[in-house]
């Protein structure tokens, strides 16, 4: 799986670089969908979004409607129906009249998204209009099989005669287009119909149909679904034998999932072990030699206490230091969860409030301080979650640097007009005074972290105010400033921060705006992962400088 994964980014990068973009947004599609087979939905999404991103950019027609298909697929993996929906009659909005296929895609998916919500009815409605396609070729034949699924699982229940005879002439469809991971799909459900009409033999041999295509192409999701089933089978067959290893199979396949990190550990104790027994054995044949020599093993021996001694002290010193790690990610933790239940949540209720009222009765002032509010929330909401998905990721995953060569004033004018296209709500202005240069950084890393500066500087100044930005490079170190003229943080706050010991209260802004005290304590530790600092200076007359200090190195 790890592997999966690394080549996904791998191709991330090419794609970025521009080697070979269509190749690589097909490659990561693929990955894209053995990630949702094995239910990992998480990395699926990341290269989804990704891929949306390339493609609004590139203007790319095709890479579009790949992934929204692709996104409505996961959002029914998830079950979260209401998007899967609203993704295909979004998709069915900019689909082009002549792209047939595409509008086939969408109804087999609408289809399976209605068998879930238990809407046979419409299931058989949509399943016949896609059974009357005129053409056969591969594409379509692999949709008409898709649909007599889809159909076979209505009739499973009610009619298990006429479920097994259309999921047969899907099956016969995948073996001539030889479409592995469907042909699993048909093997589960001809193993179910036929567990409902009591022919045991017959559901046992299709489970283990199942569990050789996920066998072959390590689908851990066929595997699991396919000793499942001969649980159940063997469980009616009263096969206490079979029962029993198939359960203990199936427990391994639950297991193998979180095993990687009890592996590591046991390999990591084994070879302490042997480096132990290395040590012992080396510390033998030394008393051997000096048996005779009384003082020199007197001297050795308080030579191994002092050495037990300081080991011991800085297994201790280690210890303490991981428990107070322990404590404050505990306490983040704690706090990121908060932030999820309300501060996130919170901005979408209020969404939600508003649509389902309307604005009957309201002026235009109070639309318009409404959608002011709305816009506030959900930008807060948005920043809050990119930070939260940073710092997940890089707890999951860990911090991958990535550092390249960028134009820094172009890299941060990026980021001073994206901030700016909010400004009408506070009317600040956002100046970028950094002269052009090139430098090697994270460009990810450096825009999270002046992301969080620019919010905080307009959060806290008044309306009308200005900010500026303005970068200071020598020999050793290039700084970078966010000044503003706003209140001003308190020195408390600075030394917090500083100290990064402690949780910090987040204060409302000028304009009331509420804040999950999280962005600088998260961005402390992306700036420690590039070898930077973070400095903070309360301005004489008014206002804050926020500081960002990386080491040039020579």
């Amino acid at each position: 799986m790890r592997i999966r994964y690394w080549s996904s980014v791998l191709l991330i990068c090419c794609a970025i670089t521009g080697v070979g973009s269509p190749v690589n947004s097909d490659s990561l599609l693929h990955e894209a969908e053995l990630y949702d087979l094995n239910g990992n939905y998480d990395d699926e999404l990341h290269i989804l979004f990704y891929l949306d991103s390339i493609s609004v950019a590139e203007n790319d027609y095709d890479l579009k409607v790949k992934v929204e298909l692709r996104k409505a697929e996961l959002f029914r993996g998830i079950r979260n129906y209401q998007l899967a929906i609203s993704t295909l009659d979004k998709l069915n909005g900019f689909v082009k009249d002549n792209d047939s296929r595409s509008r086939l895609e969408s109804l087999s998916l609408r289809a399976g998204i209605m068998l879930e919500l238990k809407y046979p009815d419409s299931v058989r409605t949509i399943c016949n209009k896609i059974l009357s396609e005129p053409s056969n070729s591969d594409f379509y034949l692999g949709k008409k099989g898709d649909a007599l699924i889809l159909l076979g699982v209505v009739e499973k229940e009610q009619n298990p005669d006429k479920a097994i005879h259309l999921l047969n002439r899907a099956l016969s469809i995948f073996e001539k287009l030889g479409n592995e991971s469907r042909m699993g799909l048909v093997y589960f459900n001809l193993g179910g119909a036929y567990y409902e009409i009591g022919d045991m033999d017959n559901a046992l041999k299709y489970a283990r149909e199942l569990e050789a295509i996920g066998a072959k192409n390590n689908l851990h999701g066929f595997l699991r679904s396919s000793k499942n089933m001969q649980r159940r089978v063997y469980l009616k067959m009263e096969n206490i034998q079979g029962l029993y290893r198939v359960s203990v199979e199936l427990d391994s396949l639950y297991q193998f999932n979180f095993d990687a990190k009890g592996k590591a550990e046991k390999e990591l104790y084994k070879r302490a072990q042997e480096l132990q027994q290395q040590e012992i054995s080396l510390l033998n044949d030394v008393v051997k030699q000096m048996s005779g020599w009384v003082t020199i093993s007197i001297v050795v021996a308080i030579i191994l206490l002092l050495v037990v001694v300081f080991l011991m002290w800085r297994n201790n010193v280690e210890h303490n230091k991981n428990l107070k790690v322990k404590e404050e990610l505990i306490q983040t933790k704690d706090k990121i969860l908060s932030v999820i239940s309300h501060d996130l949540r919170s901005p979408f209720a209020h969404m939600l409030t508003f649509l389902a009222f309307g604005d009957e009765g309201l002026t235009q002032e109070e639309k318009k301080q409404i959608n002011e509010e709305q816009y506030n929330s959900t930008q807060n909401a948005l920043f809050m979650l990119d930070n939260l998905l940073f710092w997940a990721h890089s707890q999951s995953n860990g911090m991958h640097v990535s550092s390249k060569l960028i134009n820094l004033k172009h890299s941060i004018q990026n980021l001073v007009e994206q901030a700016n296209s909010g400004k009408h709500l506070k009317d600040i202005e956002i100046i970028n005074k950094c002269e052009a240069s090139t430098v090697s950084i994270d460009e990810n890393i450096l825009h999270i972290i002046l992301r969080n500066f620019l919010s905080n500087a307009v959060k806290y100044s008044p309306k009308g105010s200005k900010v500026f930005v303005d970068c200071e490079s020598t020999e050793k170190s290039l700084t970078i400033r966010v000044v503003d003229e706003g209140v001003g943080m308190p020195q408390s706050v600075i030394d917090l921060l500083e100290s990064n010991i402690g949780s910090i209260e987040s204060e409302r802004g000028t304009e009331n705006e509420k804040g999950a005290g999280l962005g600088l304590k998260l961005c402390i530790e992306f700036a420690a992962s590039i070898g930077a600092t973070l400095k903070f200076k309360r301005n004489p007359e008014k206002g804050t400088t926020a500081m960002l200090v990386v080491p040039i190195k020579g």
